[in-house]
């Protein structure tokens, strides 16, 4: 595994690796990995652990490493801090759910409804049905991590892909700003029944989790165990009043 000069001197400059002892470096988060990084006659890095070269798959054409694209399943901010910027460009996802959700229009307003080349329209040409958050990540993704040779996220999440099926994303990785219950800052989700539990959990944390119409009810109909509280309070005021 080689790597170019400038890729890791950044990372070395942003303190994500540290430099032990000659030539010895180690990681700096919360999985510890020393590491031996050599310098050849191009100042690029070769890596070592434990004095053997780290391998990777690579092209046989041009000896360059090959990794697989980065596909998002889904961004998940602070319900503080969600607003605008977290409105993907058709909020309704298929056109189908979008006539669907207009079905109770009258023929008069029925008119203005866009046909399905227009609402297919309105999505990024390039990164699809996307919003101003994840359009920023994506940016942030691919100039620190890959530095722009080349990207690594090439489209927006699959909460507001038309054409998503759950079951398609498991095993899936994710990344938390803060552990949440016993759901560390990077854990994997194996399946659908885990990832409802983990929906629950997020929810309980004050995190608006996007959902994809195409998912099914189940995960549409969780709430927080404080909403669900307020609910059953009111309901029974209510029934008291009557």
């Amino acid at each position: 595994m080689k790597l170019e000069k400038q890729l890791f001197q950044d990372r070395v400059n942003r303190g994500i690796y540290k430099r032990t002892e000659n030539n010895t470096y180690t990681t700096q988060d919360k999985y510890h990995f020393n590491f031996q990084a050599i310098p050849d006659e191009k100042e690029d890095y070769t890596i070592y652990h434990n004095k053997k070269p780290i391998e990777v798959l690579s092209s046989t054409k041009t000896g360059k490493p090959l990794t697989a694209d980065y596909d998002l399943f889904l961004i998940a901010p602070k319900l503080s801090l969600y607003g605008n910027a977290d409105i993907i460009k058709n909020p309704e996802v298929t056109y189908e759910n979008y006539i669907q959700q207009r079905s109770h229009y009258r023929e008069k307003n029925a008119k203005n409804l866009l046909n399905k080349e227009e609402f297919n329209s309105k999505e990024d040409p390039n990164l699809g049905n996307i919003s101003n958050r994840i359009e920023k990540i994506i940016e942030g993704i691919n100039q620190k991590i890959a530095l722009n040779k080349p990207n690594l996220v090439h489209h927006s999440a699959d909460s507001g892909n038309p054409t998503s099926n759950i079951y398609d994303n498991f095993p899936a990785l994710f990344l938390l700003p803060e552990k949440i219950e016993e759901f560390e800052i990077i854990f994997v989700i194996k399946n659908y029944e885990e990832f409802c539990y983990f929906v629950q959990q997020a929810k309980n944390a004050h995190y608006y989790v996007p959902i994809n119409p195409l998912w099914p009810n189940k995960l549409r109909k969780l709430r927080s165990d404080s909403f669900t509280l307020s609910k059953q309070f009111f309901e029974k005021q209510y029934k008291k009043n009557l």
